[in-house]
């Protein structure tokens, strides 16, 4: 998937973004996740990015579970992850979450944007294989499927053959 900050008329530069669940356009908010009951120690994937001037963007997870005394939802853990620099290749990442209850969450929410607070124009994230896990172990398939894109994007010029 493919995010990329644009200028839109009538509303300046806005990122790309994309959620597992529903979207409050106005305010870029998650409304709503996905059923999810399992403590992973990741989230994982494969992805490319690049920023223009200040700009980061950001990966967002939360998992938790609905608290019927407290008629709410109960953080059990996140990562509010700011994409540092760029990355120009597809490269594996890892994001560590932090637990903040020993409780089993039952909902998940994964949000990813090409921008922050302060859009650039042209930035863009790309990314792959998104997964939660527990183990930080580059699976050789998955690395494997990142060279073959990779390798797929390269120019190829034929150069003819020369008879001797």
């Amino acid at each position: 998937m493919q995010l990329a900050s644009k200028n839109i008329p009538g509303r300046g530069i806005v990122p790309g973004v994309a959620t597992c669940g529903i979207l409050d356009t106005a305010t870029l908010q998650c409304k709503s996740g996905f059923a999810y009951a399992s403590r992973p120690l990741y989230l994982a994937g494969s992805w490319i990015y690049m920023a223009f001037g200040a700009d980061k963007g950001r990966i967002f997870v939360l998992l938790s579970k609905w608290s019927s005394s407290n008629n709410k939802r109960d953080t059990v853990a996140f990562t509010d992850y700011h994409l540092p620099g760029m990355v120009m290749a597809w490269a594996p990442f890892f994001l560590p979450l932090t637990y903040q209850s020993a409780e089993i969450p039952d909902s998940a929410i994964i949000f990813l944007a090409s921008s922050g607070s302060f859009p650039a124009e042209g930035s863009f994230l790309q990314v792959d294989d998104l997964r939660f896990t527990n183990d930080t172990t580059i699976d050789t398939t998955t690395a494997t499927l990142a060279l073959r894109r990779f390798l797929l994007h390269l120019p190829c010029i034929p150069i003819p053959q020369i008879e001797m």
